[in-house]
């Protein structure tokens, strides 16, 4: 009787567990892989004005590039930008980020939100915005004046649809929004990033950064 009742028990638990692994998200458990992990914590990247908004001529600087192959087995790259800022003359800091597949037949590039979100033009992100005017609402932290705010806490991070086993060009930039600043020999203000350090990792999952997923946008 024993055996018997502790048969049905195991087929009980082995039932509920299937039940329970059926309900399960299919894209729950899909492990995100380190395609790579860098720094440049000592250089200082300085900004040059926004031009866009063409991802080809996007205008700024260039902070961080690299080119990385990526399996068939991703969809997605994530891909994170944590770093420092510092403003001068009221200049807003803007982050961009470029990806150029080597299959792309007119191999151009595209910018990593490519559906313009953000408020800057360009789709670059604005992450930070100083005040130009005078008062206590502003920094002086380097001993520049209104509007010179040093060492911002910057982080952003960038959900990419790829299309994988293919090669990627990513780059990372840098660039002052026109017409920030109130200095006339500094129109578009000075800003710089120092202390950086760049994450990329590729997933694989139903959506694609919420791409045409309606779970993507249910509310709990």
């Amino acid at each position: 009787m024993n055996r018997i009742s502790n048969y049905a028990k195991l087929v009980l638990t082995v039932a509920i567990l299937g039940l329970l692994a059926f309900a399960t998200p299919s894209q729950a458990g899909k492990p995100w892989h380190s395609v790579t992990a860098d720094s440049d914590f000592v250089g200082e990247c300085t900004t040059e004005e926004l031009v866009g908004p063409s991802a080809n001529d996007p205008g700024g600087t260039s902070c961080y590039g690299t080119t990385q192959f990526i399996p068939g087995s991703a969809n997605v790259l994530r891909i994170t930008w944590s770093t420092a800022g510092d403003s001068h003359d009221g200049a807003r800091v803007l982050l961009g980020c470029r990806i150029r597949a080597a299959s792309s037949d007119d191999g151009e590039w595209n910018y990593c939100n490519a559906n313009g979100t953000g408020a800057a033009p360009g789709n670059y992100i604005t992450k930070n915005h100083i005040p130009a005017g005078t008062g206590a609402t502003n920094c002086d932290n380097g001993g520049g004046g209104d509007g010179d705010c040093h060492d911002n806490s910057i982080e952003m991070t960038w959900c990419v649809p790829i299309d994988g086993d293919d090669v990627f060009d990513i780059d990372l930039r840098i660039a002052t929004a026109p017409g920030d600043s109130e200095d006339d020999d500094a129109p578009n203000g000075r800003a710089f990033v120092e202390a950086s350090y760049f994450f990329i990792d590729s997933t694989k999952m139903r959506g694609q950064c919420g791409a045409g997923d309606a779970d993507a946008t249910t509310t709990f």
